[in-house]
């Protein structure tokens, strides 16, 4: 067992959902099953209608507070646990997401972090179908490309957190542009080398429209590098774009060929 820190911070964990029946008790087993002895868990619901809600009231005794109602998209959502956390640290570990193993956070607060510190962060690994890969951060100097490490592997300062709630300007990459910025006015990160979370390769931040977000507040936040940074997301996208359509036209010639085949024509 590892010496665990005596002050023992308070960390909030807030889980974001919505008709998540079949993921979410992966999810909150990964929290309440944690070691560290101060956690409070949070669960935001989007007014589900598919069964979350009676998963969630089965674990409610593990639960510092949850609510079900509608809201404006998952920041909004975000932005409500912020708002009701009352602990030191802060992580999200959305439906679907888990954290790596039941000794994560007794790791990473084994010993005082300096107060000077706002974010820490670790690896992850990413699931895509029943196979998981660990992903190593990327250089936050790296960061204009995107983010460079997981949301889920992140902890962050709770009193900044609440004096900076994700902006819903935008739908997509607003925890990009949230961390990005604190980044360029030179807040301290700190590296942990330990896998802290896993989470699914089918969240919003693989979609096109994530990207086109990023681009925007990338080129935004250095205007004198603009061309630079433009050509390489128009570059990115084009790739995207790229493998979108042939993959699109490679299994149309397919399914017309099966087609064919049946009718007897090939």
């Amino acid at each position: 067992m590892y010496e665990a820190n005596i002050h023992y911070p308070l960390l909030s964990i807030i889980t974001v959902v919505y008709n998540g029946r079949d993921e979410i008790e992966n999810t909150i087993k990964s929290v309440i099953n944690q070691t560290y002895p101060n956690i409070e868990y949070l669960i935001i619901d989007g007014n589900s209608t598919d069964g979350t809600l009676d998963i969630i009231k089965k674990y409610k005794k593990h639960l510092s507070f949850w609510v079900s109602e509608n809201d404006n998209g998952i920041y909004d959502a975000m932005n409500k646990g912020i708002v009701n956390a009352t602990g030191k640290w802060m992580n999200f570990m959305n439906c679907g997401d888990y954290f790596i193993n039941e000794n994560v956070c007794s790791r990473l607060y084994a010993n005082d972090i300096d107060k000077d510190i706002i974010f820490i962060y670790g690896n992850h690994e990413i699931r895509l179908d029943n196979n998981s890969s660990k992903v190593y951060p990327k250089p936050l100097d790296q960061f204009w490309k995107g983010m460079p490490f997981c949301h889920q592997s992140l902890f962050v300062k709770a009193d900044w957190m609440k004096d900076n709630l994700y902006n819903l300007k935008y739908t997509y990459a607003s925890d990009f542009h949230h961390f990005y910025n604190a980044y360029n006015a030179g807040l301290n990160f700190l590296y942990k080398p330990i896998t802290i979370s896993n989470f699914a390769h089918d969240g919003i931040s693989q979609t096109k429209f994530y990207w086109i977000e990023v681009w925007q507040i990338s080129t935004n936040n250095y205007q004198s590098k603009f061309l630079i940074r433009n050509a390489y997301f128009v570059f990115f996208l084009a790739k995207i774009l790229f493998k979108y359509f042939l993959k699109k036209i490679f299994t149309r010639e397919i399914y017309a060929k099966i087609k064919r085949i049946k009718k007897g024509f090939f």
